[in-house]
């Protein structure tokens, strides 16, 4: 039994290292200073791969990773070993690793989705959002977080550019949890390019980003941030935001946004569902920061969807725009899908070895991952026309069968996974590929 096991280990292995032979682990190893000398027993690719093989199985640990290591390669691998190629320099190995993964998928099957009007409007519908990850709290001295009943907390964000046309990650990047979204908005501007869709949440709402973005001819949508001074845009006279939404119920009308340097944009403003608007207040209520005492003017003001865009009535209805943006949940799908299934969180165990390196590196390799299997698999599948597959449904039978997937090919579960991750037709709600569909 145990000579089957190694056997189907090293199997697995050597699949996954065929399967990512387009991938120059050698050359990246060396311009990150992984590899300075002559050959290594632990390899870049080998320790990346092997990680793999343990981490699909939910479990982390050095001891763990030694041992799949040692199975691998036939000979003994020490835990000691593992933690001392744990460096700077193999996080850079990993950045490179996951940069050509970007730039790799550009290059293979690209999604076909079902909207043809947003594929005439625009060249690229760009969502840029963050999420946050849980660490153990004795990281908190190189992972600093909130600080909870007087207790810090540790934790980090994955900053991220997706474009949803095209299923692709366009930007990956780690940073610390206190640097907030606002410091990371004008990013943006080195990635769009004229005739794509910017879609936001009020995380990176920054008025002077919006005047770049109109001057580069790149559209967005976003949500507005509460306390903006909004002026009439011939007269320049101040908006009373909440006593016009109280005499009209919504507003679409082109405003302008800002202090000193005004930007002209479309403000679109709907009430929202009395259901929604009190679980908007509650979640209001319930902020764990003391300092944000909310107005009574705030609390009021949840009780609406309130967007700015730069796109015209001509071209998009006000519905249409709350339509634009709630594509922006697409994220938080795929989000939930490296949580839920690829323990993102759950792979940082709380031990005195941990470091800020591979911490690091953990996160780096689970986002190569999910690059270089579940979205590719997703985009491949996309591409064969089978628009209903649910990302999360296949996120959990990737994770559940990947030592199979990854010793035959893809083709040989394509009827299993069309009938365990379509979805479901249901009456009381629409799922993503129908939510496409502009009304």
């Amino acid at each position: 039994m145990a000579s089957k096991n190694i056997t189907c280990l090293r199997q697995s292995y050597q699949s996954l290292s065929n399967k990512l032979r387009h991938i120059h682990f050698g050359r990246h190893s060396v311009t990150s200073g992984f590899r300075q000398r002559k050959e290594q027993k632990l390899t870049g690719k080998l320790l990346l791969i092997s990680f793999f093989l343990m981490a699909l199985q939910g479990k982390n640990s050095l001891q763990l990773w030694a041992e799949k290591l040692s199975l691998i390669k036939g000979g003994g691998v020490s835990k000691q070993a593992v933690w001392k190629r744990m460096t700077a320099f193999y996080t850079k190995f990993l950045i490179a690793v996951l940069q050509e993964a970007l730039r790799d998928q550009l290059m293979r099957n690209r999604v076909n989705l079902n909207n043809q009007f947003l594929r005439k409007c625009y060249q690229r519908v760009l969502i840029q959002d963050s999420t946050c990850i849980a660490l153990p709290s004795c990281l908190c001295w190189c992972f600093p977080g909130n600080t909870s009943r007087g207790k810090r907390k540790a934790g980090l964000k994955i900053q991220v550019v997706y474009d949803l046309l095209s299923n692709q990650f366009i930007h990956l990047e780690i940073t610390p949890f206190t640097t907030n979204d606002q410091s990371q908005s004008k990013k943006i501007l080195s990635i769009a390019k004229e005739d794509d869709l910017v879609i936001r949440d009020l995380g990176y709402f920054v008025t002077d980003c919006f005047n770049q973005l109109l001057n580069e001819q790149i559209h967005f949508v976003s949500r507005l941030r509460f306390g903006k001074k909004l002026t009439e845009l011939r007269t320049g006279k101040n908006i009373n935001l909440l006593r016009d939404l109280r005499k009209h119920g919504k507003l679409d009308r082109w405003i302008n946004i800002g202090i000193h340097e005004t930007t002209a944009v479309r403000l679109v403003a709907m009430p929202l569902p009395q259901e929604i608007a009190n679980r908007r207040r509650q979640k209001a209520k319930q902020d764990r920061d003391q300092r944000l005492k909310h107005s009574k003017e705030y609390y009021e003001q949840l009780g609406y969807s309130i967007f700015i865009t730069s796109e015209s009535n001509e071209r998009f209805t006000d519905l249409q725009i709350a339509k634009l943006y709630s594509f922006r949940w697409r994220i938080e799908t795929i989000f939930k899908c490296w949580k839920s299934h690829f323990h993102f969180q759950r792979l940082i165990p709380a031990t005195t070895s941990m470091t800020q390196h591979r911490v690091e590196a953990i996160i780096y390799m689970l986002l190569i991952f999910c690059i270089l299997f579940l979205i590719s698999t997703y985009s491949y599948l996309i591409a064969l026309g089978y628009s209903t597959i649910s990302i999360v449904k296949l996120s959990r039978f990737i994770a559940n069968n990947f030592i199979p997937i990854v010793n035959h090919k893809i083709k040989t579960f394509i009827a299993d996974i069309v009938r365990y991750c379509s979805y479901e037709i249901r009456s009381d709600r629409v799922n993503f590929t129908q939510n496409l569909k502009l009304g």
